[in-house]
């Protein structure tokens, strides 16, 4: 072999040495930050989430969708969010949430969230435009679905209802009539608050039950005695509830 050959036939092996230790030192560090446990601990997430029924899902974990999911984890309700941020997906696996990563506005998406048997929808992503596809997409894919949509223009809410939304919620808007409450009836505000702080479990919560039921003369009976005791109950019989 020439000196040419040679030389040529050193370097690639230098080359070859270069690669191959180059993808162990990858190898190596994907292991040692918990890249293989990440994989197994997302699938076995996957089949977490397939089992799971009559839940809610979330759809973006930001500033909003933080406080949602801590009411619902609070109030013991099953949960799936759906977050496309890695930075904000691998806190909520610590946590043990059930998590898809993806765009919430995708049905593939959704449908691994488990939409078909889920009972409720929220999206809290930042741009409205961005929650409005979310709602005609899950409206399309679950038709008995309440959705509940995040909104920062006032003006575009009957969009979101035409959507198929069955609320859009206004975050200045409501945290505009908190402010003038605070103003006006501090005390209601403070008792209906105190229900909702971080240490309490107490809720108002609503519980349906059928138009024609025995339970009706027992909620009567009940209201009687809360009249008494000057306290609060009330029920709804509107479409039989």
């Amino acid at each position: 072999m020439s000196t040419v050959g040679r030389v040529f036939t050193i370097f690639l092996i230098f080359i070859g040495m270069g690669i191959i230790l180059y993808g162990i030192s990858e190898i190596t560090q994907f292991i040692v930050q918990g890249g293989i446990g990440g994989i197994f601990r997302r699938r076995k997430m996957e089949r977490t989430i397939k089992k799971i029924s009559q839940h809610y899902i979330l759809c973006g974990a930001g500033k909003n969708g933080h406080y949602v999911l801590e009411e619902l984890a609070r109030t013991k309700r099953k949960v799936v969010v759906v977050e496309k941020d890695p930075k904000k997906i691998q806190p909520l696996l610590d946590r043990g949430i059930p998590i898809i990563e993806g765009d919430a506005s995708n049905d593939d998406v959704l449908r691994a969230a488990g939409i078909d048997h889920a009972i409720g929808l929220v999206t809290t992503l930042p741009e409205d435009k961005d929650n409005l596809f979310v709602v005609i997409t899950a409206r399309g894919l679950n038709p008995k679905l309440r959705i509940v949509a995040k909104v920062d223009d006032v003006e575009v809410r009957e969009k979101f209802f035409r959507s198929g939304a069955n609320s859009a919620v206004s975050a200045p808007y409501i945290g505009g009539l908190r402010m003038a409450s605070e103003l006006i009836r501090p005390d209601t505000t403070t008792f209906l608050d105190s229900m909702m702080r971080d240490n309490s479990t107490l809720r108002v919560d609503e519980v349906k039950i059928g138009s024609t039921t025995s339970y009706l003369r027992q909620i009567d009976k009940e209201l009687r005695c809360a009249r008494f005791f000057r306290c609060c109950t009330g029920f709804n019989t509107t479409r039989g509830r």
